[in-house]
């Protein structure tokens, strides 16, 4: 499930970087309906994530908090095993008939058929994508800027959001250590945003099973469990709260954004030599 959304994401953001590049609108004929069918596999994977962090806090639960975590993951688990269903009869079969029509428009579109000059085509390339890097660098700086220490969940949606862009972005540009330079900052900042926001998900689920959403007697029953997974989603949000603050907000924000901009920078520096570089026959001398 995970591979799945990475490669869908992935896929999004290089047609929507890309498409003035490309004839034919690919992003605008294809974006949405990718979009929607990563919306799909939503469920399945919350419930997988909400199950795996459950499990890995199970050691030396007291006997009175065991039947509401039982329950709770019992619930999960029924959502997962329902939502798995939903992505194999909805999402798999959409994306096998977009993928067949998004590679033929693509072969319809692509650089040879836009820009018969090769060395042209990797100048536009360079331009682009060192504008996109630095228009993705700007929003995510935006998103840390306004995040302080009680950021609520829109906010963290939005950087998380910014930086999976930025990351999927320039993984296919850097290599070797430069790769890692530029990508373990911002591995880390998803993960840590990728978290929270996993902390997040869990408080909305939990917050009207404590209160009227469980029938009362079952209620009773389970909520020293669930009291107990409650308090620990909060200090685990807390903390992360905690981490995003003292590594990616404010100025600190710089550090993490500082390779991408010089990779940015890289980019232009290039596309401008290789320009330079050009006989008046439109060939690279």
């Amino acid at each position: 499930m995970h591979d799945l959304r990475v490669a869908l994401r992935r896929l999004r953001v290089i047609l929507r970087a890309y498409a003035p590049l490309l004839s034919g609108e690919i992003y605008e004929r294809f974006g949405k309906r990718l979009r929607a069918v990563a919306h799909v596999t939503n469920a399945a994977r919350d419930a997988e994530v909400q199950i795996e962090w459950i499990d890995s806090g199970k050691r030396g639960v007291p006997p009175a908090e065991r039947p509401g975590r039982r329950w709770l993951r019992k619930s999960l688990a029924s959502e997962r095993k329902a939502a798995y269903r939903t992505v194999r009869h909805e999402a798999l079969p959409e994306f096998d008939r977009l993928a067949h029509k998004l590679r033929h428009a693509l072969e319809e579109s692509g650089p040879a058929a836009s820009d018969p000059d090769a060395a042209g085509m990797e100048i536009r390339f360079a331009s682009e994508a060192a504008r996109r890097v630095r228009e993705y660098a700007t929003v995510l700086s935006g998103s840390l800027r306004r995040m302080g220490p009680r950021a609520d969940e829109a906010e963290v949606h939005a950087a998380r959001i910014a930086v999976k862009k930025l990351r999927y972005l320039v993984e296919p540009l850097v290599q070797g250590q430069v790769a890692n330079d530029v990508l373990a900052p911002l591995r880390e900042l998803q993960d840590c945003l990728g978290d929270l926001h996993d902390r997040h998900v869990m408080a909305q689920r939990l917050s009207p099973m404590l209160k009227d959403a469980v029938p009362q007697g079952l209620r009773d029953r389970l909520r020293a469990g669930l009291g107990a997974i409650a308090e620990r989603n909060w200090q685990e949000a807390c903390f992360l709260r905690g981490v995003i603050g003292r590594r990616y907000v404010g100025a600190r924000a710089r550090q993490v954004l500082r390779a991408p901009r010089d990779l940015a920078r890289q980019l232009s520096l290039y596309g401008m030599t290789r320009d330079t570089g050009r006989g008046h026959s439109g060939r690279t001398r």
